[in-house]
């Protein structure tokens, strides 16, 4: 995953500044679409009434730094979501800031399909 600006801002004042010690106390994990073919592109979260951020358990981190999700992460979706394309991690459950983003690909959704992050494959470093 990539750090988002404000993830990167927040820890540099933290670390060397001492301002506003930076913690998350549960990291979410959301989804979302491209929003039409604006440049520069611009992401979109999901907004249906089935779909939620899913929080994140983590494993300890590794020696390398290296954090990854302790479980799996599941959303079934009852109706049609689109193509999603983006997976991001935020620091509340709904508006808050992301934290992270990572591309997945184009991911068609619809009434019974599943969407699963397997336990070990989110990671952040």
């Amino acid at each position: 995953m990539s750090a988002t600006t404000y993830w990167e801002k927040r820890v540099l004042d933290s670390v060397f500044r001492n301002v506003n010690p930076f913690t998350v106390d549960i990291a979410y994990v959301g989804l979302a679409v491209i929003n039409g073919e604006a440049e520069p592109i611009e992401y979109v979260e999901l907004q249906h009434a089935d779909y939620s951020r899913k929080p994140v358990t983590w494993a300890a981190a590794d020696a390398t730094g290296r954090m990854n999700n302790a479980d799996d992460i599941i959303w079934a979706p009852t109706t049609n979501w689109g193509t999603v394309t983006i997976a991001f991690l935020a620091d509340a459950a709904q508006g808050g800031n992301w934290l992270f983003t990572t591309g997945i690909g184009y991911v068609n959704t619809g009434a019974g399909s599943k969407i699963v992050v397997d336990v070990d494959s989110l990671y952040v470093t």
